[in-house]
């Protein structure tokens, strides 16, 4: 088994025994970015919503960690999850900063391809 799925396998299960600040710690000291699977990185930015509900900082880095997983595999369930997590979290943010700017554009086209 590839060091990968033992970190997906071992995070998803402190993920739902709901240790948020222990799965953010695994995925971001265990692996670099550039080798972060979709799953991981939706792992990841769920994982800083919900230890950080509502927090601007939190969202902003789940965007992120949604937005790279997406590209990263785009084709696959993961991405797709990640597409579907990187709308709601925007969607979180612009209603937590009323003067937020946000592009449209990019989800669209992330939507339409």
């Amino acid at each position: 088994m590839s060091s990968i799925q033992k970190l997906e396998i071992e995070t998803a299960e402190l993920f739902k025994q709901k240790e948020y600040s222990k799965v953010i710690f695994e995925i971001t000291s265990g692996i670099e970015e550039k080798e972060r699977s979709a799953f991981l990185c939706n792992l990841l930015g769920l994982s800083r919503i919900s230890n950080n509900q509502k927090n601007k900082d939190a969202l902003t880095l789940a965007i992120r960690d949604f937005r790279f997983g997406y590209l990263k595999e785009k084709n696959t369930i993961h991405a797709i999850d990640g597409l579907a997590n990187l709308i709601t979290s925007s969607v979180f943010l612009i209603d937590l900063e009323q003067n937020y700017e946000f592009d449209f554009s990019e989800i669209l086209n992330f939507y339409k391809s």
